[in-house]
């Protein structure tokens, strides 16, 4: 009999199996780029593909896990679509504050708002999240724009 549960444990496979194909159809096609254009497409998409490939084997592990476990309730899987939902709308509304307030401001803000959509509650994780939102935002912008000399998107306000 097929349940709420498996149905939504199914929809778990939908995002990184998406993000695999279109990471594998950017590496075929930086093949035709020349030579130097394509290493970083191809070191960016190599490493998004074990990644991802991670994350499937992973969620492929916690299914057949999950599939051993009691049945999920009414309340669990409507929580559950409510944080999808509010995290949903937060990605919406990053995407929006880039071109308002620029990239890493809006990256630093969408880092910090994002433990608590999820349900974070612990004071003492607060300075951790604070902690890894700094540490992040200096490694994506000593990383890409000192070293490899990316241009981010600049917002009207910065």
């Amino acid at each position: 009999m097929k349940t709420a549960k498996n149905k939504l444990l199914h929809l778990d496979f939908i995002f990184p199996v998406i993000l695999l194909i279109f990471v594998s159809v950017l590496l075929v096609e930086s093949l035709s780029y020349p030579a130097k254009t394509r290493q970083f497409p191809q070191l960016i998409g190599g490493i998004t593909l074990v990644l991802l490939v991670w994350e499937v084997v992973s969620r492929i592990i916690k299914t057949s896990a999950k599939t051993k476990e009691a049945e999920e309730t009414p309340e669990e899987i409507s929580t559950r679509r409510k944080k999808f939902a509010t995290l949903s709308i937060a990605m919406g509304g990053y995407l929006g504050l880039i071109f308002v307030i620029g990239h890493f401001a809006a990256s630093v803000v969408f880092l910090l708002v994002t433990p608590f959509i999820t349900g974070m509650t612990l004071k003492k994780d607060y300075l951790k999240v604070l902690i890894m939102v700094v540490i992040m935002t200096l490694v994506v912008y000593l990383l890409f724009v000192r070293f490899l000399q990316v241009r981010f998107i600049p917002g009207f306000l910065f």
